[in-house]
């Protein structure tokens, strides 16, 4: 017979077990141990919902089958925090197909009733996969990653891979950044190639204001190849990240500007220098206001606040001078978007490189 919690089973007694033995148990709902209680589930266990350990507490899978199997774990939320252990007996992970999350030293993912960790082989995130480490967590693994999924690392949190890192065109690496200090921001370590595509994510913790020319080492590698395609912040009108790829480390750098697009003196036949910025236009539309010194391939793109592209008003060549982008509110993927805040991405590709400029504003139906 089959057991099902759709709501919450807790163990909270500090020094004391919750055994859940016998018939099979699934979870839609929350498994948590707490308080130095044990919470042993020793019966098969399949949880497409949230399963953690936290104040101390100790959550025991003895045969989580139902998520895990021939070294993938799938499905579900699974959550330790500090001084708290969980251990997914005989999941030796190696493939991520679920959300896993490391908070606080001495958050413990275990694969046995032992110490052996449970992330040490793991070679491969999928697109289903989100792993992220904060509150000062280290994580260390013991092979190569490919990267199709979510990386996210929290401030003053280490990821080192073990050998080379590669990571997809649907793959995320998500950082945030505290403070200057290379304890303040997160950092990943890749001691061999590093082949990168995707998106990048920049994360800064409420209360710290980058100055500009601040610079953070956020990745280093022994080589690398390729580069992020995608970068995304949540910034203001005037400021950017810049992304320099030295021979062994990506550094990012803050870079805040005069914001607007200036009128052009009459006797000036085109902009010195790009310059990109989003007004309202009245009726529920938007317009992009860009300014190019010299022809370009341009893009912009629209972004909601959690990093979703929802539109791409323009792509293609334009000419040197000045150039309004109008945009209505309508997503590539139909319908309009709400009334909210919302920020542009411009892409301007130059012989030198891509250049990128965002702005911030408020669109309202």
């Amino acid at each position: 017979m089959l057991l099902t919690n759709h709501d919450l089973v807790v163990a909270d007694r500090e020094g004391k077990t919750l055994l859940l033995g016998t018939n099979a148990k699934a979870s839609d709902g929350v498994l948590r141990a707490e308080n130095g209680a044990l919470l042993d589930i020793t019966a098969t266990l399949t949880s497409t919902g949230l399963a953690e350990a936290t104040g101390g507490g100790t959550l025991r899978a003895g045969n989580p089958s139902g998520n895990y199997s021939a070294g993938t774990l799938t499905g579900g939320t699974w959550q330790v925090f500090e001084t708290s252990t969980m251990q997914l007996i005989g999941a030796n992970i190696q493939t991520l197909a679920a959300t896993i999350l490391l908070d606080g030293i001495g958050s413990n993912l275990y694969r046995d009733n032992g110490t052996t960790d449970a992330l040490t082989n793991l070679s491969s995130i999928t697109a289903d996969g989100r792993l992220e480490i904060r509150g000062g967590r280290a994580l260390a693994t013991g092979v190569s990653l490919a990267n199709g999924g979510e990386i996210a690392i929290g401030a003053g949190s280490v990821f080192a891979v073990g050998s080379a890192y590669s990571q997809m065109e649907t793959g995320e690496f998500a950082l945030e950044i505290a403070g200057t200090d290379s304890t303040e921001y997160g950092r990943m370590r890749v001691p061999g190639a590093a082949t990168l595509s995707g998106r990048l994510v920049i994360e800064t913790s409420e209360g710290f204001e980058p100055e500009d020319g601040d610079s953070f080492a956020v990745l280093t590698y022994a080589s690398r190849s390729g580069a992020f395609t995608e970068i995304v912040a949540e910034i203001d009108p005037g400021e950017t990240w810049d992304t320099v790829y030295t021979q062994t480390k990506l550094l990012l750098i803050f870079r805040r500007t005069e914001t607007g697009v200036a009128e052009l003196p009459a006797d000036e036949a085109s902009p010195s220098t790009v310059r990109f910025g989003a007004r309202t236009a009245g009726g529920g539309s938007i317009v992009l206001d860009l300014a190019l010194p010299w022809s370009a391939e341009v893009s912009v793109s629209i972004y909601d606040l959690a990093g979703r592209e929802i539109a791409r008003p323009i792509e293609r060549v334009l000419s040197v001078g000045e150039h309004a982008v109008p945009w209505d509110g309508e997503k590539d993927g139909g319908g309009r978007a709400a009334s909210g805040v919302y920020f542009a991405l411009g892409r301007i590709r130059a012989t030198s490189g891509t250049l990128e400029r965002r702005a911030h504003f408020v669109f309202i139906r």
